[in-house]
């Protein structure tokens, strides 16, 4: 048998009081403004107002608008995740038709195949940006350190993506390509951690 719970009238007042507490948030009102507005409300006697807390302040309007934002930030969360799915399942969709054709050759195909995966790793959050250090050493063995601006996966696109041939006949170190922005490849002193 159906017995109510005594608790949910009570969490559904809390729950009006919240989204009323942020809709006077959005038009712009104080912490301060919305306890006052909301404690003359009640003492008006309005439907809805049975119950509200007699000691209502500017900590607990802070509080209700603090948790009804967290909780639609939440369901906001929620459907960019799924709306990313979505959009990953198609790009394995195209990946698909295209990576047949530029295993045959095609160049094309090859560029749609690198796009697809440069749209994968942007929806991944796999470019993180910033600079990252990388240790290189040399032929008489001294280390140096160089400074990217690019993500490995970057770094990957972009060896895949270029001509140059990137594999050695012998165990001496490939050079270091030439770029001409300094800032997104420069020489370092290794840092001592």
């Amino acid at each position: 048998m159906y017995q109510p719970n005594p608790a949910a009238p009570q969490k559904l007042r809390i729950a009006e009081r919240r989204k009323m507490a942020l809709a006077l948030r959005i038009q712009g009102g104080s912490y301060r403004q919305i306890a006052e507005n909301l404690k003359a409300w009640a003492a008006s006697g309005a439907e809805g107002s049975v119950g509200f807390p007699k000691g209502y302040s500017e900590g607990l309007a802070y509080r209700d608008v603090m948790d009804e934002l967290k909780k639609l930030n939440a369901a906001k969360a929620e459907v960019a995740e799924e709306v990313r799915r979505l959009e990953l399942e198609r790009l394995d969709a195209l990946f698909a038709v295209y990576w047949p054709k530029a295993g045959k050759g095609d160049y094309a195909a090859l560029d749609r195949i690198l796009e697809i995966m440069a749209a994968r790793a942007r929806y991944l959050n796999l470019y993180q940006g910033g600079s990252r250090t990388i240790e290189l050493a040399n032929k008489a063995g001294e280390t140096l350190a160089v400074k990217s601006e690019l993500t490995i996966t970057e770094m990957i696109v972009e060896m895949v993506s270029g001509d140059e041939d990137l594999t050695a006949d012998n165990d001496e170190a490939l050079p270091l390509p030439e770029n001409g922005n300094d800032e997104a490849l420069a020489l370092q002193e290794p840092s001592s951690v």
